[in-house]
């Protein structure tokens, strides 16, 4: 639950914008066009807010959030179009630290459709803690 705050006060202090920056670097080094980041969004996805993974034989009930990444200069509509989307989980220890792992994907990345919610790179994350 704490963790869930957390990123809820992140949202409020706008540090999903230091997300949006790396996750536009990112993503930068994995497509052909140049992304300019002053001409993107970073939208939220309706979507669950926990998700459980199991890694070493435990399970890890982690506060997630999904975003899109939406280039303003590909396309004329005020929205933008999606060039990709960024996955955040979070999980928090008793001495009031955060861990955040983000997963910048591109738009046509396979995990997009097949591995929605990280699980085997947030397993690795897991295991390595």
């Amino acid at each position: 639950a704490s963790a869930s705050s957390t990123l809820a006060i992140a949202d409020i202090f706008d540090m999903q914008q230091s997300r949006m920056v790396q996750a536009i670097q990112l993503l930068d080094e994995q497509i052909v066009f140049d992304i300019d980041e002053n001409e993107m969004l970073l939208l939220p996805i309706k979507d669950k807010k926990t998700h459980t993974y199991e890694a070493g034989g435990e399970k890890h009930e982690l506060d997630i959030r999904l975003y899109e990444l939406r280039s303003l200069t590909l396309s004329s509509d005020p929205q933008g179009v999606k060039v990709g989307e960024v996955f955040c989980a979070a999980e928090s220890s008793w001495g009031g630290e955060l861990d955040i792992l983000v997963v910048v994907r591109p738009i046509g990345h396979t995990g997009l459709s097949s591995d929605r919610y990280a699980e085997s790179l947030t397993v690795q994350w897991l295991s390595a803690e």
